[in-house]
């Protein structure tokens, strides 16, 4: 079965850009998105999940962006 994603948890990286831990379904790509409005969102990376069920995503934009909001969406 598919499993919705789930923000597991979350960091600032040493370059300053967010980074956040999804679990999901294995074999699926998860798209992390941002929203400064919660009205319009943006892809702003995406990975792979592996056999562990976890995968992390990197925010690929500069680091110190005004960001209020982000969700993880499965395709």
């Amino acid at each position: 079965p598919n499993a919705v994603p789930v923000i597991t948890g979350y960091r600032i990286a040493a370059d300053g850009r967010f980074e956040m831990d999804v679990t999901g379904t294995v074999g699926r790509t998860i798209k992390l998105e941002a929203s400064e409005s919660l009205g319009t969102w943006s892809t702003v990376g995406s990975g792979l999940v592996p056999a562990s069920g976890k995968v992390t995503v990197r925010d690929s934009r500069l680091a110190n962006l005004t960001v209020q909001g982000y969700r993880a969406k499965s395709e």
